[in-house]
């Protein structure tokens, strides 16, 4: 996964793009952590929940203001309780 993420980030930078993924509720916690550990601070990374729904959120930060405890505090209210 790790290397995938680097290259996803790497197409991303080099032409300009946006990455979307797709990951299954009971992975979030992984992919999360190790996104967090792998790309680079400046980075930009959303998450989006629930599209569509009345309890739809979209937030948009990079990886080192998603690394800050406040909003590890909120991933972890937000996708996993």
């Amino acid at each position: 996964m790790i290397q995938d993420l680097k290259r996803l980030e790497q197409l991303a930078q080099r032409h300009q793009q946006t990455q979307i993924f797709i990951e299954t509720p009971y992975r979030n916690h992984a992919l999360l952590e190790t996104a967090f550990q792998t790309l680079a601070p400046q980075t930009f990374f959303c998450i989006a929940c629930d599209l569509t729904a009345p309890t739809e959120y979209v937030f948009t930060k990079t990886v080192r203001q998603w690394q800050q405890p406040r909003y590890r505090t909120w991933i972890n209210v937000q996708l996993f309780f």
